[in-house]
């Protein structure tokens, strides 16, 4: 598992690229549940079912993205500690990004 800080966007806090390189969804999905716990953001969890991560609250899904090995899932969050962001990166392209709204 490897990881590495960037600052994607600005005004967000640095972020964590979680890397699936060798690693299983569930690992994926702990490492970004670890990052919401971090960042106060309990009342969110990330969830890996029927192929897909979701990124969901108590009563809806707020945002879902296809499991693939070779991407990497990279969480941001605001000053307040908002989950502001979720970038799907291969290599060096964005290949999906979700922007959350407070």
């Amino acid at each position: 598992m490897s990881f590495h800080l960037s600052p994607l966007v600005a005004g967000t806090e640095t972020e964590v690229a979680i890397s699936t390189k060798n690693n299983t969804p569930e690992e994926v999905v702990q490492k970004i549940n670890q990052r919401l716990r971090d960042n106060h953001q309990r009342h969110l969890q990330c969830v890996y079912k029927n192929g897909d991560i979701l990124i969901e609250n108590k009563t809806e899904v707020l945002y879902t993205v296809t499991y693939n090995k070779d991407y990497k899932y990279s969480t941001g969050f605001d000053k307040h500690h908002n989950l502001k962001y979720l970038y799907v990166v291969r290599g060096t392209k964005i290949v999906e990004y979700h922007l959350f709204k407070n």
